[in-house]
This record gives structure tokens, C-alpha cells and sequence, in this order.
């Protein structure tokens, strides 16, 4: 410290609180919308009362009617029978719930005004949390594609089509990854893209370069959510991405709002609480709609 420095002159010293905070949001809304449900990615259901949800899902059962099942016929003869499965796909509605506390002391003494931020960055982990029970179904699909030992690659998305059109679901189709499936330069999505010289000069592939993003990819629309996470598989980090339709997933719920925020007062502690929750529930509607996609991100 040099004499005649601000060490010497401290006693007004400015520290100004900019009005303009900045507020760091994490990435939500993927999967479902909390603010409109039927903009959603997947399909919702929502009563205003309720313990459990169920939802008829037709012909994705053991028993399918397809044109094998249609046979020529003559006069006299008795059509065979053929069996149609209706199945049903119930969810069972539990609660989730995150309390953000304010003490009056902190409430009083901060310029920011901490009871306007707490709401915002509540309904934003709801709204994450959404996504993250809705990213765990991956695993609950009959059908998969790639490997745990292999990084993404297009190809997998071509035989994630191929399985949904085989199944004969109808689009359009959408492709939910972890950011490391799509980015990660070893063992990403686009990695493979952008250096797969079959789609040298392809205007997708220069966009992919200039901007590091590619929209739409062997027809799907390619989005990420940092709720899909790695586990560890033969020493080998793997995730699992989720490809299908609206109808290959769904989530449940009951409540007068999907995602509700409130302010509880305690006078004797002098303290309030922002409260938020929903009441819900994430699962498999139309198996054959969906795919679990399986690749190497570590």
C-alpha cells in the first residue's frame, strides 16, 4: 500500500448497487411449458382434482392391427378374429415442492429487493424440475438405439427414424439430448456432423459451424436440457437421450395452476417464505412413439 492510496482514505469509499441485477436462470421449459401446457413438447393432462390420472393409449399394446391382419374372404366363410389390445396408462400424482426463506433483517438491508428475485428464480427450478422427471423416462422405452461404448452420431438419429416410422409414428419428431450428446467435441452430435464429409458443402453443416447449432437433423428437431445426465457404465460416462412424438411421453397433473407460488408469513420469526410446488406426475404414453437413444459422452 502506497501512502496517499485509498488505503489512507477510506472512509468514503463508493460501493454503488447497479439497479440492473443480473439474474442467472438455468435452462427449463424443454419438455414441458409451466406457463402454457398445451404449447408443450410432450402431452399434458390436467384435472382440477385428483389422485391418479389414466389415459387410454389404443393399438400399442401385444395385440396390433395392421394390414397382416386384413385377408380376402368368400362367400359363406367366417371372418377370423383378430385381437386389439386398448391399454392404460395410469400416473400417479405426487407432490413436489422448494422454500425459499427471508429474513426481515436481509429483506430491509438489501437495495436489490430480494422479494422481487425469489419467485422468479423459484417458478425457473419448478419448471427445470419438470424437465428432469420427464428426462428419467428415457429409460422406461421397449425400443433403443446406439451404444453406451460409441459417441452420438447422425446414424444413431437415422436408426431412431427409422424405428418410429417402422413403428408408425406419426410426426413431427423431436430429439432431446444432454448438451454433451450435441456439443462435446469428442463424442457429440454435431462433432460427428460437422466432420462427416457426406455433408461437406451441406448448408446444414456450414450452419453448424458458423453458429454451433443445428435446429433440425435427420428429422428431428434437436434440443438439449442439462437434466439428462451421465452414469458411469463399464468405466465409460453414457446418456440417454430421448427421440419421438408429443404422445410418447406425457405428464399429469391436478391443481388450479401447474406450477404454484406463494408467500408464507412468519411475524414471530419475522422472516417470510416464497413456497412453490406442483403436483404431478412424468411418464411413457405411446411406448412405440418414443426411442431411448444411447451414447458415450466421457
Amino acid at each position: 500500500m502506497a501512502t496517499g492510496d485509498s488505503g489512507n482514505y477510506a472512509g468514503a469509499l463508493a460501493d454503488i448497487i447497479q439497479a440492473e441485477a443480473i439474474q442467472r436462470f438455468v435452462t427449463a421449459g424443454v419438455f414441458v411449458n409451466p406457463l402454457r401446457p398445451d404449447t408443450s413438447l410432450v402431452s399434458v393432462f390436467s384435472e382440477p382434482r385428483a389422485d391418479k390420472i389414466s389415459v387410454p393409449v389404443w393399438n400399442d399394446g401385444t395385440n396390433q392391427v395392421t394390414s397382416a391382419d386384413v385377408a380376402s374372404h368368400s362367400s359363406g366363410g367366417t371372418v377370423s378374429e383378430t385381437a386389439l389390445d386398448s391399454t392404460k396408462r395410469t400416473f400417479t400424482l405426487a407432490m413436489r415442492a422448494i422454500n425459499l426463506p427471508l429474513h426481515d433483517e436481509a429483506k430491509w438491508s438489501n437495495v436489490d429487493r430480494p422479494e422481487l428475485r425469489l419467485g422468479q428464480h423459484l417458478g425457473n427450478a419448478l419448471a427445470a424440475d419438470l424437465d428432469a422427471q420427464l428426462a428419467q423416462t428415457a429409460h422406461a422405452f421397449s425400443n433403443s438405439v446406439g451404444s453406451g461404448s460409441e459417441e452420438m452420431k447422425i446414424d444413431v438419429l437415422f436408426d431412431a427414424m427409422k424405428t418410429l416410422r417402422n413403428n408408425h409414428a406419426p410426426g413431427p419428431y423431436f430429439y432431446v439430448g444432454s448438451t454433451e450428446q450435441v456439443w462435446d467435441k469428442t463424442y457429440g452430435l454435431l462433432e460427428d456432423f460437422v466432420n462427416t464429409s457426406n455433408f461437406a458443402g451441406a448448408p446444414a453443416q456450414d450452419e453448424a459451424i458458423r453458429n454451433g447449432y443445428v435446429g433440425r437433423l435427420a428429422g428431428f428437431d434437436v434440443l438439449t436440457t442439462p437434466e439428462i445426465t451421465g452414469s458411469v457404465a463399464d468405466s465409460k460416462l453414457t446418456a440417454d437421450a430421448i427421440a419421438g412424438n408429443k404422445e410418447c411421453l406425457a405428464f399429469a397433473w391436478s391443481g388450479d395452476d401447474l406450477i404454484r407460488v406463494e408467500e408464507e408469513r412468519e411475524g414471530s420469526k419475522l422472516k417470510s417464505s416464497w413456497v412453490g410446488s406442483y403436483f404431478g406426475s412424468a411418464g411413457v404414453l405411446a411406448d412405440n412413439y418414443g426411442v431411448r437413444v444411447i451414447s458415450r459422452i466421457g
